[in-house]
């Protein structure tokens, strides 16, 4: 079900230009509930960094409708953490401010029925490749939670040298689940001992995203990446995308907000964010709206027919 509200016009919503192209006002807002998790993974930005301390769910929620009061713009709202379903009521709470509301999580927890709501749960590939970057004993767990046909579940896999081996596998054991979708990024940099060990370089990323297209032409609703994000991706695209994205539209287009609910600049991931390396979807899917492409967007809209 999509809720129905007063949603701001494009001209409310314009800034101006960036190279030609419109710039809109923040119309996503990222919070980060909490700095717990229920696990450590070998590529996440998150634990790496030093801890704040949570604000009060009073407190944390009564901050979030302050920005919401002087940002009108916002209309889209993620939350994450940290496992942002350990701070359910807040998420809850919260999301009735917004008109689309998508939790990341990464599954470990049983997800609570709020059909209004996207999922986007973190697997990292097959078992034998997911385990390898989140714990043995994560992954049967997390299929047992997540493979459900009453909710709006769709799964994100950050792809790093070692599970693009396992791209076809992955893609074909999902297809025949509840999930009603697959998205796809690409590890970025963080400064981490990790970092050359995982990271695809631009030149393998140009050939994994080949394997990519001819998924999306196995699987044309599965794969939820349109055709222009899976170009922006690429080699020839990508570092003036993550360009115009760190000078210009992360700033402009969303708010990224920490657990002490401290903006985070230039982008969710923080400014251990190494953007040159950046796999971040975010960038390219910015430059697709800015193009006029809305495509990635609506493709994560409810499906009503589902």
């Amino acid at each position: 079900m999509i809720k129905i509200v007063d949603l701001p016009t494009i001209a409310e919503l314009g800034l101006g230009l960036v190279a030609g192209k419109p710039v809109y006002r923040q119309t996503v807002a990222s919070f980060e509930v909490t700095n717990r998790c229920t696990l450590r993974c070998r590529h996440r930005y998150w634990w790496r960094r030093k801890p704040n301390k949570e604000l009060s769910e009073d407190k944390y929620y009564q901050k979030i409708k302050e920005v919401k009061k002087r940002h009108p713009s916002l209309i889209a709202a993620m939350w994450l953490g940290g496992e942002p379903l350990l701070r359910k009521e807040i998420v809850e709470k919260g999301s009735r401010l917004f008109s689309f509301n998508e939790v990341i999580t990464n599954g470990t927890i049983p997800l609570p029925y709020w059909p209004d709501f996207r999922f986007a749960c973190s697997v990292d590939g097959t078992k034998k490749y997911h385990e390898l970057q989140r714990g043995t004993g994560t992954y049967d767990k997390i299929k047992k939670n997540i493979n459900r046909g009453d909710l709006n579940v769709n799964i994100i896999c950050i792809l790093t040298r070692p599970n693009q081996e396992c791209l076809e596998n992955f893609v074909e054991e999902w297809s025949k689940s509840e999930i009603k979708s697959i998205g796809f990024g690409f590890y970025t940099q963080v400064g981490s001992d990790d970092d050359e060990k995982i990271w695809i370089d631009f030149k393998e990323r140009d050939l994994v995203l080949e394997r990519i297209l001819k998924l999306k032409e196995k699987y044309p609703r599965f794969i939820n990446l349109s055709l222009a994000t899976i170009r922006g991706f690429n080699s020839k695209n990508c570092r003036e995308n993550t360009n115009v994205c760190r000078n210009s539209l992360a700033p402009f287009c969303s708010m990224c907000f920490d657990s002490k609910m401290i903006r985070k600049f230039p982008c969710i991931i923080g400014d251990r964010a190494q953007c040159d390396k950046c796999g971040c979807g975010g960038s390219v899917v910015f430059e697709n709206i800015r193009s006029g492409d809305f495509s990635m967007f609506l493709q994560h809209l409810p499906r009503i027919n589902d």
